[in-house]
């Protein structure tokens, strides 16, 4: 089970998929992003180009990540997608060092090379970022998969580097920590505190991942309690309950999904595909966060609706968490609210 939780952490991308209806004047980058989701891809890319060409990071990180991932019109373009993040990176831009890492691990567009990929993970971790930060800390448990010949592993610092990301709230360094608290790997064996790393781990995927990936750490925190006492378990959940994140670093500025963003899509969610995908920025929002009121009002109005199908009603939230993570719905959203368009 656990596997599965190891394997998703080595790049996982998807493709943004929207529906908008009209336009209005917007800020320059939400133009482009409205013209991009509108179907005028040429139009966008335009726009984006010349925003990049003076020097906007964030245009820059959507035109790496429209190539990477193709668009409607636009097809998949691992060469273009690195001149960008390359373009990012060589800024000293944490993001753009991370997808440029994630290039060269899976060979996508350069010639793998992990070494290089490690090289430019550490750059953006030390920075703070906290993907990062679990892909060094996993190079210190599984050296050979950053091709490290004659290097042995380090369980110990590894762990460091996974605390760091967890403690930032990253559901992939919440689950990995979690694994090594229980099997007593980098730290003693402490299943309380592993049964606290995953409690955490599970709310966080269900935030960001969806729950499926949310599934997955449950089956292993399941397994866990099962070799625990009913005190221990209870222990696991208070320390989970009074957990607060750490201070995380964001490389760029991006739209504050915030409380009128959770509303707008809530009201506007059957414009929009369902998706559910790995981030592929730092914008991992807490947008339901400062939103529970509007979450459990829907919550219990979709309960309502489908009393005997709480899947369905999960998944829909899930859904909902998923896309507003992404940060291409989050610009043309934002540019929504600003417009006037949210109703």
């Amino acid at each position: 089970m656990r596997k599965t939780v190891i394997a998703m952490l080595l790049g996982l991308f998807c493709t943004v998929a929207v529906v908008a209806t009209r336009e209005v004047d917007a800020a320059p980058i939400d133009d482009a992003m409205y013209a991009l989701v509108s179907g005028d891809s040429a139009k966008a890319i335009q726009m984006l180009r010349a925003l990049a060409d003076k020097g906007d990071i964030q245009a820059e990180i959507f035109l790496g990540d429209i190539y990477h991932d193709g668009a409607e019109g636009v097809p998949k373009d691992y060469s273009e997608s690195i001149r960008w993040y390359r373009a990012v990176a060589d800024r000293g831009v944490a993001i753009g060092q991370y997808d440029l890492g994630k290039a060269y691990f899976v060979g996508e567009g350069v010639t793998r090379n992990g070494a290089e990929a490690l090289r430019l993970f550490r750059l953006a971790a030390s920075q703070g970022y906290a993907k990062a930060q679990v892909q060094v800390g996993q190079s210190y448990f599984h050296p050979g998969s950053f091709e490290l010949k004659g290097v042995a592993a380090n369980p110990s610092e590894g762990v460091k580097w996974l605390r760091r990301a967890a403690e930032q709230g990253d559901g992939d360094g919440q689950g990995l920590l979690g694994m090594m608290y229980e099997d007593g790997i980098g730290v003693p064996r402490d299943y309380v505190r592993a049964y606290m790393w995953d409690t955490l781990a599970i709310s966080s995927m269900m935030a960001t991942k969806g729950k499926y990936f949310a599934d997955e750490v449950r089956s292993g925190r399941d397994e866990l309690a099962a070799k625990m006492t009913n005190a221990q378990i209870e222990e696991g959940q208070r320390l989970a309950a009074s957990w607060k994140p750490g201070a995380s670093i964001s490389q760029v500025a991006a739209p504050d999904p915030g409380h009128a963003m959770t509303a707008c899509f809530i009201n506007n969610a059957q414009k929009y595909g369902a998706q559910s995908c790995q981030p592929p920025s730092a914008m991992v929002g807490a947008v339901f966060g400062s939103c529970r009121e509007e979450e459990s009002t829907y919550k219990a109005s979709l309960s309502a609706q489908h009393p005997n199908d709480p899947k369905l009603v999960d998944d829909v939230i899930a859904q909902i968490h998923a896309r507003m993570s992404n940060s291409v719905q989050a610009a043309l959203l934002d540019s929504q609210i600003k417009g006037g368009r949210c109703r």
